[in-house]
């Protein structure tokens, strides 16, 4: 057994408690993961991945799209074909995922730092209570970090490519971006380094017999990665295309400025405050150490561009500037959480250009500083241990699963209903379901219900909007209550 591989185990070891941490077998009313395993179970069937019961709103169509990429939802397939809609399986999956990319993220970090610096860097990202209440959401995100980490390395590694080299990197790259379509970053970046490589080289590389592939190769990956996911989406699943970076259609050119000042100072708070994890009465110490690695990252940014821009610059750059420019900028750390890894690179470049005589080399320096980080997690850390068996307020809850079996076994099959959260209801009840834009109303309300066929009306107390609940109370527009419990009310048109 080589130091590589004893060293790379004892991450795993440590990595080991995720699975033990937050695997729930309840979700809350996100309404995004009842799409995702609603397609899963669709690929499972034989179904078209439009046919969940979603009813689609021309009015909102940022509430989610028809359906989304084919990625995810294949990651998840597997998982329905064994176990069925089992949220515990679900969960299970997702922090495999954030466990393989911890063993990617140490490989990776080794090849710049010492293994101890590389672990710290692994745990303080790993172990942050963010993550570790997010993996309980049936999301694409970690997944994607997991693929993005994956197609980095070996796009790093794998030189010189060959022919299968290059198909392998197309196929992944193309299942990245099915998963987000953001991925598409990966192969605009690979298509930029080859081209930087080929002008820095040129003179060297013309005169090589191999010359012409090593510019060949990249641009198989990038074309093939394009091929594969139009392939994959839209000729085998024919998945629809109002998924794909759908909030571009509010894009406002005019206001680009202000969208760009706006946004970078939301993603910078939110760094910011991943870091920044209540901790009690030592909340003092989370507060310095959030700010200190923020000014960190951005110094080694600075530092390791003005030296030599490389392939993880390159795309740290562009996904960062595609967060900044997006107009939605309110999902809070999900944006930038798949480059929060090549944030914790830059780091540690930034606090290596230090030039402070503490009488510690910058190795010693890291581990402390990271351990303090570590440190204040510890509050968080608890809580999450001590709620972990607790139900989340969500579909899995009694109430809201009796209603749901009120309506499989007493509402006609092809009964369309209003209701908060169409995706979760259409997965749960088996039957079509819509959502109003909030805070429509009444007539608005009883319009689109004559537009859309809506016969019944759903209301539960803890998300139902307002507006719903004014609209079933409105003499104007009658509503007879079929079946009600302490949560749920159901109402017929």
């Amino acid at each position: 057994m080589n130091k590589s591989f004893f060293k790379t185990a004892i991450i795993a070891l440590l990595c080991l408690p995720l699975f033990f941490i937050n695997v729930k077998s309840s979700h809350d009313w996100g309404d995004d993961f009842a799409q995702y395993i609603h397609q899963a179970k669709n690929i499972v069937k034989g179904i078209p991945q439009t046919n969940t019961g979603y009813i689609f709103n021309e009015q909102n169509p940022l509430f989610g799209p028809r359906c989304y990429p084919i990625g995810f939802p294949l990651l998840l397939a597997p998982v329905y074909a064994i176990a069925g809609n089992s949220i515990h399986s679900f969960d299970l999956l997702i922090t495999s995922f954030l466990f393989l990319s911890a063993i990617i993220m140490f490989i990776f970090y080794r090849k710049h730092f010492s293994s101890l610096v590389a672990g710290i860097l692994v745990l303080v990202f790993i172990y942050n209570p963010f993550l570790l209440n997010f993996k309980m959401d049936i999301m694409s995100d970690i997944p994607f970090i997991f693929f993005l980490l994956l197609c980095t390395y070996l796009y790093q590694s794998l030189k010189p490519f060959n022919y299968q080299k290059a198909l392998l990197l197309a196929l992944l790259a193309a299942f990245l971006i099915s998963i987000r379509n953001i991925g598409v970053i990966f192969i605009i970046t690979v298509f930029i380094d080859s081209m930087v490589h080929y002008f820095r080289n040129r003179k060297e590389i013309r005169s090589r017999i191999y010359g012409s592939k090593e510019v060949l190769f990249p641009l198989v990956i990038a074309s093939g990665g394009l091929i594969g996911f139009i392939i994959l989406n839209k000729i085998i699943f024919h998945t629809s295309s109002d998924g794909f970076f759908s909030y571009s259609y509010f894009f406002d050119s005019s206001q680009i400025i202000h969208l760009i000042q706006k946004n970078l100072n939301y993603n910078v708070v939110t760094l910011r405050g991943f870091f920044e994890t209540y901790n009690g009465n030592w909340n003092f110490i989370s507060i310095i150490c959030s700010t200190i690695i923020v000014a960190f990252i951005i110094l080694g940014m600075i530092r390791k561009r003005s030296e030599h821009i490389d392939f993880i610059d390159t795309l740290v750059l562009l996904y960062s500037g595609m967060v900044i420019i997006y107009p939605y900028s309110s999902a809070g750390i999900r944006f930038l959480l798949p480059v929060v890894p090549y944030f914790l690179y830059y780091s540690i470049i930034g606090m290596k250009s230090l030039k402070i005589n503490l009488r510690m080399n910058h190795q010693i320096l890291a581990v402390l500083f990271g351990t303090m980080i570590l440190f204040t997690y510890k509050t968080q850390w608890i809580n999450i241990l001590n709620t972990q068996d607790t139900i989340i307020q969500g579909p899995q809850e009694p109430e809201n699963q009796a209603a749901f079996d009120y309506i499989i076994h007493n509402l006609p099959e092809d009964a369309r209903i209003n209701f908060t959260k169409p995706r979760a209801l259409a997965l749960y009840a088996d039957r079509s379901a819509y959502c109003d834009v909030a805070g429509l109303s009444a007539a608005d309300i009883n319009d689109n219900m004559s537009d859309n066929n809506i016969g019944y009306i759903l209301v539960n107390n803890d998300i139902a909007d307002d507006s719903l609940k004014a609209f079933v109370r409105n003499p104007a527009y009658p509503m007879k209550v079929v079946w009600s419990n302490s949560k749920n009310t159901l109402y017929e048109k």
